[in-house]
């Protein structure tokens, strides 16, 4: 049995202006970050069921390294709201912040967490997904929530709350 921390750096770029040349900038369409085990090394890049949008054309599906893809938002940013709950985002109330949907909407990146190509009875437990920085010209803050039905986010992981910047997945999911 095996047991691995996955730790990825995401790169997130959320203003387009001022980039020079990129490979592709993903921004419509599902894709996950996502883990392979080949041969005894452990590759995380992204993984695209169906072809995507990209800034220069579609990205076709299947696998890619992560440096071939950029994550970018296009349309305008959120507000956030008022209340303690929401400190996590690393903006304070009023501030504006990139937001990618809990479900898949027009125009934005559907972005997931995959590790279905991974056998679960090669690891021992669940695998940790450890975000250690955020790259980014807007900020350096990272999270992952959903929001209940009263509205309250319930936090998976966030880079600006020390010790919550992991969230586990089960391999094969």
């Amino acid at each position: 049995m095996k047991w691995l921390g996955l730790t990825f750096v995401f790169a997130a770029f959320l203003l387009l202006s001022g980039r020079e040349a990129v490979a592709d900038i993903w921004i419509g369409g599902h894709g996950d970050i996502g883990a392979g085990y080949d041969s005894g090394i452990l590759e995380v890049g992204f993984h695209f069921e169906e072809a995507a949008i990209g800034l220069a054309g579609p990205i076709p599906s299947g696998e890619a390294p992560s440096i071939d893809h950029i994550i970018g938002i296009t349309t305008a940013p959120t507000t956030r709201l008022s209340g303690t709950q929401w400190d996590f985002l690393g903006v304070n109330a009023g501030e504006n912040f990139f937001l990618l949907p809990e479900t898949e909407a027009v125009g934005l990146p559907f972005l997931g967490f995959g590790l279905e190509e991974l056998i679960a009875d090669d690891w021992d437990g669940n695998l940790t997904w450890t975000f250690n920085s955020v790259l980014s010209p807007s900020g350096s803050a990272f999270s992952i929530y959903s929001v209940d039905g009263a509205g309250d986010p319930t936090v998976l992981a966030s880079t600006t709350e020390t010790g919550n910047n992991s969230f586990e997945q089960l391999a094969g999911t």
